[in-house]
Order: C-alpha cells, then structure tokens, then sequence
C-alpha cells in the first residue's frame, strides 16, 4: 500500500497553504483592498504498487497531477531499518543513480514525469525496501515492497 494514502492529511494541509492566502491592506480613504494570491498546487504522483520483473522491481507512475520536469524529483530506496541505500537525484530519463541500483524510463520521452512512466530498481538482499520519490527534498510518495531474489 503506498504511503501517500496514509498521509493524505498531510498533503492536504500542504496544499491548502499553497491555493489561498489573502492580504488586506486599507487604502488612503479606508476602503478595504482585497489581493489574492493563489499558488502553483503541489504535483502529486502516486507510485503503482512493485511489480517483479526479471530480477528488478518496477513501479509504474499510476497518476500525477501538476506534472513537473523530471530535474524537480529524486528518488530513493530505503531499508526496513530507514537506512538509504540508494538514490537518483535529480532524476533523469534513461539513466541511473551512482550506485547503478535505481533507474527511470521516461515512456514518452517528454522529460516530464507523467502516468505510464516508471522507476525500476534492481534486486538487492532478500529484505523490506521502501521505494520514495521526492519533489524539491518534500516526500511526494512512497511504495513498499519486498525482495526475495
């Protein structure tokens, strides 16, 4: 189950501090002005669930909203004991991290991160990992999984 839905709350006080905010400012003849500045929503993306694939694990983007370039977004695998033990930052299409374990195919080739895209990871020790993507050091999403290669 991915994480986003246990922490929707979170994203949701996030993205009400980004639509609204008002200044009141009295004018010379005390009549009141009214600005509204509305903010640019956060994107969301939601990982699909892992899927095994021949010794790698791939998680396809299930839905994003506000798509954003890829540069914007990092990736990272952590271990059940919250250790990072690998990570693609920024993310680029067709490419992987320093460590050669987390890669992402842009399927359209548009540089945005958009559905039907997706991250794969390679198989590490049999254990609980945890696949998260950030946009600009914000946890946007997260999805568990289990290696048993």
């Amino acid at each position: 189950m991915p994480v986003a839905e246990t922490e929707e709350g979170r994203l949701a006080s996030r993205m009400a501090i980004f639509l609204l905010s008002f200044l009141v400012a009295m004018s010379s003849t005390g009549i009141a002005l009214v600005v509204a500045f509305v903010g640019t929503a956060p994107p969301r993306v939601l990982l699909g669930d892992a899927q095994n694939v021949g010794g790698s694990y791939r998680f396809e983007i299930r839905s994003a909203s506000n798509v954003r370039p890829l540069g914007e977004f990092a990736a990272a695998v952590q271990d059940s004991a919250g250790n990072e033990v690998a990570r693609l930052e920024p993310v680029v299409a067709w490419s992987s991290g320093p460590r050669g374990t987390i890669f992402y195919l842009d399927g359209n080739g548009d540089g945005r991160m958009n559905p039907g895209d997706s991250f794969g990871v390679f198989c590490m020790s049999p254990g609980e990992y945890s696949l998260e993507l950030y946009r600009e050091g914000v946890l946007v999403d997260a999805a568990r999984y289990t290696v048993n290669c």
